[in-house]
């Protein structure tokens, strides 16, 4: 029988969640940001620790620093420089709401590869100012490439003839005002990067899924649910000591229907204690699902999507307060048969 005496864990990405709470109050947050009243960070010295812990065993082609708002962090350059310097990731990405790119200093940001932007219809902003601004900082240092797209080619859902309207004229709108060079739209490619540039990438999102149940999911919804949910696999996540296979367990402490529950302990190993590797094996392959998985409907169907918006007040505080009204959609397209020439 053939041994494997590799090393280390292979996986795509690995996140890490600087600020549990945001600048934005939106509806159907997957990270439960709405929820963290007060200031909630990862701190840098429980950081070094994880991480120091984590890359003997385990390597991922990029770490993405995300949040909540990962730009509110007061020491979030010092993640970056800690994390390139480890050699564990080939790629480091920041995801944020562009709220606070005026935060952005590029001297001390420049270990990282990406930023994504991520823009919300709901929110009173002007982006586009915000970005050209970005880029212009950027380029004073690095060549920008940038890759533009609309989130359904995430999630795999249609778009009305309203939607893609205001999609084409916020696109065309940045395409029109950049200076830097598009290299993928609509997901795309146009050309090829050089070795050495800066990505930022611009997503923009009219609705968000609502992915979480006012009530606890049976123990068949949650076995289907974790067995159909792509997050395990795409969204592993480190914080204060422990490993986890998504965000939830972690980001889901603040939400008022789970209260007692401590999904951030339960649901993920410890990273400090003896055959981490044989663990995390054990522990990504299982099929059992998580306790948070009790209340994620991440893997089943119908999908349910609700137009962005805000949380106003504190209303959404109260325990067993809904997240959002479930409404109606159209049926998703499938992604083959849905043409991207309709979104030039």
């Amino acid at each position: 029988m053939a041994m494997n005496f590799d090393p280390f864990y292979f996986t795509d990405t690995m996140d890490v969640c600087l600020a549990d709470h945001c600048s934005l109050k939106c509806k159907n947050c997957s990270h439960f940001s709405p929820f963290f009243t007060e200031p909630s960070f990862y701190s840098f010295d429980s950081f070094k620790k994880d991480v120091a812990a984590l890359i003997k065993v385990y390597r991922a082609k990029k770490l993405r620093f995300l949040g909540g708002q990962p730009l509110l962090h007061p020491e979030a350059e010092k993640f970056f420089e800690f994390a390139k310097a480890s050699g564990g990731f080939k790629r480091l990405d920041m995801i944020t709401n562009g709220l606070a790119l005026n935060r952005f200093d590029f001297s001390k940001y420049k270990d990282l590869n990406r930023v994504q932007l991520s823009v919300y219809s709901s929110v009173k902003f002007d982006y586009i100012k915000a970005l050209t601004k970005f880029e212009e900082m950027v380029m004073q240092h690095k060549a920008v490439y940038w890759d533009i797209r609309h989130a359904f080619l995430i999630h795999h859902r249609s778009l009305n003839a309203n939607e893609l309207k205001a999609y084409n004229e916020f696109k065309e709108g940045l395409i029109a005002k950049i200076k830097g060079t598009v290299f993928r739209l609509d997901g795309q490619p146009l050309c090829e990067p050089p070795e050495d540039y800066f990505r930022i990438s611009v997503k923009y999102e009219d609705k968000f899924r609502n992915i979480t149940p006012e009530t606890k999911l049976t123990k068949a919804e949650a076995t289907e649910s974790y067995a159909k949910c792509s997050l395990k696999r795409t969204c592993n996540q480190i914080h204060n000591g422990y490993f986890y296979k998504c965000p939830r367990p972690q980001n889901m402490k603040a939400y008022p229907n789970v209260e007692g529950q401590e999904f951030e302990k339960t649901d993920g190993i410890p990273l400090h204690e003896p055959n981490l590797k044989g663990r995390m094996r054990d522990y990504m392959e299982s099929k059992v699902p998580l306790d948070s998985c009790y209340w994620c409907t991440e893997g089943l169907e119908p999908v349910v999507y609700e137009e962005h918006s805000q949380y106003k007040g504190r209303e959404h505080l109260k325990k067993s307060s809904t997240p959002t009204q479930s409404v109606n959609i159209p049926k998703p397209l499938d992604r083959n048969a849905n043409t991207l020439s309709d979104l030039r």
